[in-house]
């Protein structure tokens, strides 16, 4: 304190002789001097001071972002995480069923190899038989020639001629039966085989349609939402639009209470509206969460398809439940409590992400975070003044 008397003081007679050699006089007393050196001294803190409170908001500023980019961060690890152990779920059960359909394919032609082991094992022993039959035939003829040799040395006549080739003839005979029955017995089992070998091709071509056909039907289920303050989808999920966030005045009284997620390529007819009527209106929504670098700027919004069949909304949790996939999460937000104007709850990305830079406050549809309150809201679990989380779920 000392030290800054001093300055001030010899500030003050600086000044003092300062003027003094310029006029060669005094023009004002001491104590004017004192009073307009104070002055500025008192402007310069001042504006030191002004200086120094910028820069702590410009810090503060980059702090907030700085934070906001760790949690984006954190947010996006977590989504890679749940979708990595999605695909790695989905790829299991992918495996699952191909090897139930593999097991029950191996069973099927297991069971027409048996059948067509069985259909070659009936020709092999019709083929045995047939052999057993040229046999039998030979012998037969051995027989008969010893027969015939054994009477002539006894000095018998032998069989008349015709006698005797009358058996070589009806051996021949069935001989050559029996082989056409063979043969047409081989062709009608090689017929067979093809008949059934042709049955088999044509019930594995109807199980792949049928495969086909179940697996164009579950990729033609699923479900939809909108993912607010976001201008995409994760990657489990198809884009179908994206755009901004929407809703009434917040000072009306009427109009409609939710949001809307406008498409950014609009597309208008040549209807116009009757004179006389009244109408609703829709204006663009903004960011009321200063001082975040998304502050006052228009929140955008995406609409997505997965090929789940059902997606929920969980407000107060950024967890889904055992079995579910996270799609997203972020702030429960909505409307000023104090505005007139109605609005509905909607989970906003942590992202808070946005469709341009301008600025404007043009306050027509603000958007906050939204608080729990205890009370009749149980405390804890909740906390009293604590930002309400929420994630958007499917299965």
């Amino acid at each position: 304190m000392a030290l800054f008397n001093s300055f001030i003081l010899a500030v003050v007679l600086c000044s003092a002789h300062a003027e003094y050699d310029k006029n060669g006089e005094f023009p004002e007393t001491g104590q004017d001097v004192m009073h307009n050196v104070l002055r500025d001294m008192k402007s310069r803190l001042n504006r030191m001071e002004e200086t120094i409170r910028q820069q702590d908001q410009k810090i503060q500023t980059l702090s907030t972002r700085l934070l906001h980019q760790e949690e984006v961060i954190t947010t996006q690890s977590q989504q890679l995480k749940h979708q990595q152990e999605d695909f790695e779920k989905r790829l299991r059960q992918q495996k699952a069923l191909f090897r139930k359909e593999l097991i029950s394919q191996r069973k099927y032609f297991q069971k027409q190899n048996g059948r067509l082991l069985k259909d070659l094992g009936l020709s092999l022993k019709r083929d045995r038989e047939t052999e057993v039959d040229k046999q039998l035939f030979h012998v037969h003829e051995q027989i008969a020639a010893q027969t015939d040799k054994k009477m002539a040395e006894n000095g018998t006549p032998p069989r008349p001629e015709e006698d005797y080739h009358h058996g070589d003839v009806s051996s021949s005979s069935s001989f050559a039966q029996l082989k056409r029955s063979d043969d047409n017995a081989l062709e009608t089992a090689v017929a067979h085989v093809a008949q059934q070998m042709a049955e088999i091709t044509s019930e594995i071509q109807a199980l792949k349609n049928v495969n086909k056909q179940q697996d164009d039907v579950i990729a033609d289920r699923g479900t939809s939402y909108i993912r607010w303050g976001h201008t995409g989808c994760p990657a489990s999920a198809d884009l179908v639009y994206t755009g901004i966030i929407g809703g009434s005045h917040q000072w009306s009284t009427g109009g409609a209470g939710n949001h809307l997620c406008l498409t950014s390529h609009p597309a208008f007819d040549g209807h116009r509206q009757p004179t006389g009527n009244g109408n609703a209106e829709i204006y663009g929504s903004e960011y009321e969460i200063c001082p975040e670098p998304e502050c006052q700027l228009t929140p955008a919004c995406a609409a997505c398809r997965v090929p789940r069949t059902t997606s929920l909304m969980i407000p107060g949790t950024n967890v889904c439940s055992s079995g579910w996939t996270k799609e997203y999460s972020g702030y429960i937000m909505a409307g000023y409590h104090g505005y007139p104007g109605s609005s509905e709850f909607i989970c906003v990305d942590s992202s808070h992400g946005y469709i341009n830079t301008s600025q404007n406050d043009d306050n027509q549809n603000l958007i906050y975070y939204t608080h729990a309150k205890c009370g009749a809201l149980p405390c804890p679990p909740y906390v009293d003044e604590k930002l309400v989380t929420c994630v958007v779920c499917s299965k």
